[in-house]
């Protein structure tokens, strides 16, 4: 992974996620949605935006499952 646009594999592979759970978490907002090169298809994300969203994500303190062992 190299510069701040990522595909959406290294997009998940940076927030450490498969790529289907980060699509599923794309889609319910808990990660932010793609941006689009002009007159392209190609998608891509931010570093910056997904660093910024892993930190705004709940701690474990903050958690109800703190403790379950799994």
């Amino acid at each position: 992974m190299s510069g701040e646009a990522l595909n959406r594999r290294e997009a998940a592979e940076f927030v450490g996620l498969s790529p289907a759970t980060f699509d599923k978490l794309v889609v319910k907002g808990h990660m932010p949605a793609a941006r689009q090169y002009p007159d392209t298809r190609r998608l891509f994300w931010l570093r910056k935006e997904l660093e910024e969203t892993l930190y705004e994500m709940p701690t474990v303190a903050a958690n109800p499952w703190a403790g379950v062992k799994i």
